[in-house]
């Protein structure tokens, strides 16, 4: 069975550490507090109230160019996401993303442009192994009678539901029947709500400003988030004014394999980098 590796930090800011590899080299999680311009307007595509909404799309985005097999050694993160899908028995990585505004379908296509090209070609720049890079699906979840506006609550009902269902057509009987860890793939533990303000910031973002690249919400869909009568009870323990401190705002380049592999380490890597929004976390 392959062996874990981590390394937790004493405090948020501090690096981290997790490999396969005995001699991994030292990441570090920089958070920065930032405060989104929600009093912004912006104009909307108004609908006829008597057309049909759509219907539940799935939109997968796993069908890509395959890369060469690199020559020198394989980049660490790919190895480590190998590595994990091997351990795990699983065929796919990367995380369902919920479109949760509606007001401008060629926003929408934008988003997705944005964030498969930057993670792919991050990964054709790096070298990844072709087997790497075909298991990657960020799976695009729409339907405007469902989540138009839906609460993270809500999300999490549904992700929960997902959940059930992938684990069983997502691999093969085989994996479903074997795997025992479930619960520790990144897959199925977070996700990626867009509401309206993460929409905006990730297309209306300045390609040529680092600093200026627009955020999306990650939530964690655990027991204790789904369990509301327990955080009703914690509230008065967490910063959060409603008790949910199961997500955070996290930069748009993070939806990438890097804070995908970095995710894995169970579940005190979501506090590693947790910061209370609207402080936005980037690494």
């Amino acid at each position: 069975m392959t062996s874990f590796c981590w390394i937790r930090p004493l405090q948020v800011g501090h690096g981290i550490r997790r490999s396969y590899q005995s001699r991994a080299p030292f990441r570090t999680a920089y958070l920065k507090s930032r405060h989104p311009h929600n009093s912004l307007s912006y104009p909307t595509h108004h609908h006829d109230s008597t057309s049909r909404p759509p219907s539940l799309r799935y939109i997968s985005s796993s069908s890509s160019p395959t890369l060469p097999e690199p020559e020198n050694s394989i980049d660490e993160t790919a190895q480590n996401i190998r590595a994990y899908l091997r351990h795990l028995k699983h065929d796919k990585w990367g995380w369902v993303i919920y479109r949760c505004s509606y007001a401008n379908d060629e926003d929408w296509t934008r988003f997705q442009q944005i964030i498969n090209e930057k993670s792919r070609q991050d990964m054709a720049e790096r070298g990844f192994p072709p087997d790497v890079v075909k298991s990657l699906e960020w799976t695009f979840i729409s339907d405007p009678t469902l989540f138009n506006n839906a609460s993270r609550d809500q999300l999490r009902r549904h992700f929960h539901a997902w959940v059930t269902e992938a684990q069983k057509s997502e691999h093969s009987l085989f994996a479903y029947n074997e795997s025992k860890n479930w619960g520790t793939s990144q897959r199925y533990t977070y996700f990626i709500q867009v509401d309206e303000s993460a929409l905006r910031s990730v297309v209306d973002a300045d390609p040529d400003d680092i600093l200026d690249e627009g955020w999306v919400n990650l939530v964690r869909c655990s027991d204790e988030d789904l369990d509301l009568e327990m955080r009703e009870r914690e509230r008065g323990n967490v910063d959060e004014e409603d008790g949910d401190e199961g997500w955070m705002m996290i930069a748009a380049h993070m939806v990438g394999a890097d804070f995908y592999d970095v995710m894995g380490g169970g579940p005190d890597a979501f506090y590693t980098f947790y910061q209370p929004p609207p402080g936005l976390v980037v690494y």
